[in-house]
């Protein structure tokens, strides 16, 4: 799996109103959105690594289609899909968190995903997770 470097913008995106977090996660978005930080490049375990966003988009533009295969990634990069993720948006007591994930594995395959964690004593569980879209 290869993960982009360049985090994903959710910060013009809805949050359940079930969420008891909805407001604190939706300024939060919005703040992070004006950071400019990537994640680091390299390795993450043994079947994900980070990878420039620009050598993603590099290996797309050399194909030709409308929309360009995925061939070329799957041979560059030895990855059967590619995810990028949001900056954690924190609640005010900072015990709860939401995150973007989105994920694609080839022309008409992905989803997105908004995740509500939870810090507990063994760390961030997931608590809720809703479908953004789906290809």
């Amino acid at each position: 799996m290869v993960v982009a470097d360049e985090p994903v913008d959710y910060s013009d995106h809805g949050i359940p109103n079930d969420w008891s977090h909805a407001a604190d996660y939706s300024r939060e978005f919005k703040r992070r959105a004006k950071e400019t930080s990537r994640w680091p490049i390299g390795e993450i375990c043994t079947n994900a690594r980070v990878v420039s966003q620009q050598a993603i988009d590099a290996e797309f533009a050399k194909d030709q289609r409308i929309p360009p295969g995925w061939e070329g990634f799957h041979t560059t990069f030895g990855a059967t899909g590619l995810n990028a993720y949001s900056r954690p948006a924190y609640s005010r007591d900072g015990k709860h968190a939401a995150l973007y994930v989105d994920t694609h594995c080839g022309v008409g395959c992905g989803m997105g995903l908004l995740l509500e964690l939870e810090l507990t004593d063994a760390g961030w569980k997931v608590v809720r997770a809703v479908g953004a879209w789906l290809s």
